[in-house]
């Protein structure tokens, strides 16, 4: 899982590319942006979920999702 992400940016496509060709290692789709949102919720004792930033809300969301998906394969 990709955390502090900087979508678009070259060194995330990089890091992409090295993950999936040279360590085959197989990652989520969801990643957590570099956000404030995130910082400033865990100073307040809220999480990722609970902040008012609807684009952290989103990621969290889609994060949860996506691991419910995984597990209940199995």
């Amino acid at each position: 899982m990709w955390t502090r992400h900087r979508a678009g940016t070259r060194l995330a496509k990089e890091l992409i590319e090295q993950v999936d060709q040279v360590l085959d290692l197989p990652f989520l789709k969801s990643s957590l942006s570099l956000r404030v949102a995130y910082q400033e919720a865990l100073g307040v004792g809220l999480t990722g979920s609970e902040t008012a930033d609807k684009n952290a809300r989103k990621e969290v969301s889609e994060l949860v999702n996506e691991v419910i998906k995984i597990v209940s394969k199995k």
